[in-house]
């Protein structure tokens, strides 16, 4: 964790509480890494109930990176033709997805 009561401690020994109201204002990488450890966990309710989540979370998340990145490339501000707004709303949706693969293994059992 880089910041607040538990700097310097890996998130595995983090309590879930903490790790949960962090999420809310979290970002890249630490989103990620926070989303996999609950899923590790077997924390979270899912958000949709009834939701059928039968994929490997961490391939899902890696799987949601690499998409993330791959659009990064052509709708970030910085680049020529870039989109602020278009950025914001691919980062948004892939927080969204991840958190839904997160919920979803937490939910059956996986071992993230």
């Amino acid at each position: 964790m880089p910041f607040g009561k538990w700097r310097g401690l890996p998130l595995t020994e983090i309590p879930e509480s903490y790790l949960s109201w962090v999420l809310e204002v979290a970002r890249e990488p630490l989103r990620t890494a926070i989303l996999r450890e609950l899923a590790r966990r077997g924390a979270s309710e899912p958000p949709v109930p009834g939701l059928d989540l039968r994929i490997d979370p961490v391939a899902a998340l890696d799987l949601i990176d690499a998409g993330r990145r791959a659009l990064a490339r052509k709708h970030h501000p910085d680049v020529a033709g870039g989109d602020a707004a278009r950025m914001a709303t691919i980062n948004d949706t892939a927080d969204r997805l991840a958190a839904l693969f997160a919920a979803g293994a937490a939910r059956d059992g996986w071992a993230a």
